[in-house]
């Protein structure tokens, strides 16, 4: 299991190192980064009709 701190930080090193201006098809690091947090963030699933928030780790 990856900690979320960890994967934004491999995100961002990632985005830093192929990006041009900052900037990967338009959009910003900085922007891509926070999307990134919103979707680790609010990781939500249904089980046996109860909805659950995901709160360590990442989606499978």
């Amino acid at each position: 299991m990856i900690p979320r701190h960890g994967a934004i930080a491999a995100l961002q090193k990632f985005l830093s190192k192929h990006a041009e201006n900052r900037r990967i098809h338009g959009m910003t690091i900085d922007t891509i980064t926070r999307l990134a947090r919103l979707v680790l963030d609010t990781n939500c699933f249904v089980y046996d009709n109860k909805y659950y928030q995901q709160i360590r780790g990442g989606a499978m």
